[in-house]
């Protein structure tokens, strides 16, 4: 399913002018151009791991440039059955990004500083946000259903 970049902003959580910011430093964002739906499930994963990135451990957008073709491959192409048991390391000195299981990621050379997320919650989030409007509980029907035969046109 695809989404506009209205629907993604408010599934996420951002406003406007921070998204028209980070299409514009994030080489992953700048391919999606106009207002159709352009968006996958996958890039609102990835935009919220770097809106807590950006708004909360206070890195600016422009340190994320580098590894921020392989987060939104890992987002749009890993199944989020599979990332919800997942970690995403960020190195930002090897300027790379892996995802592995809890036990590990004590096994990874690491040089520098990391990031470590458990994908789990930012997953769980945004699939309660996408299927929001799906939760309508079902009207029972007040007639029994009946089998239609197919009629012949000829």
């Amino acid at each position: 399913m695809k989404y506009t970049p209205l629907q993604l902003r408010q599934v996420v959580e951002i406003n406007q002018e921070t998204l028209r910011h980070w299409r514009k430093v994030l080489p992953p964002l700048k391919e999606r151009k106009g207002y159709a739906p352009c968006f996958t499930a996958g890039d609102a994963l990835a935009l919220k791991i770097i809106k807590e990135i950006v708004e909360n451990l206070h890195i600016r957008i422009q340190a994320l440039q580098p590894v921020s073709e392989e987060l939104f491959n890992i987002c749009r192409r890993t199944l989020w059955q599979r990332l919800e048991r997942q970690y995403l390391v960020i190195q930002f000195s090897e300027k790379r990004i892996e995802i592995c299981e809890g036990s590990a990621i004590k096994d990874l050379v690491m040089t520098g500083a990391i990031l470590v997320f458990a994908l789990k919650p930012y997953i769980e989030d945004l699939r309660n946000r996408l299927t929001e409007g799906d939760r309508q509980e079902q009207i029972e029907m007040s007639f029994p259903l009946i089998g239609l035969k197919k009629r012949s046109l000829g």
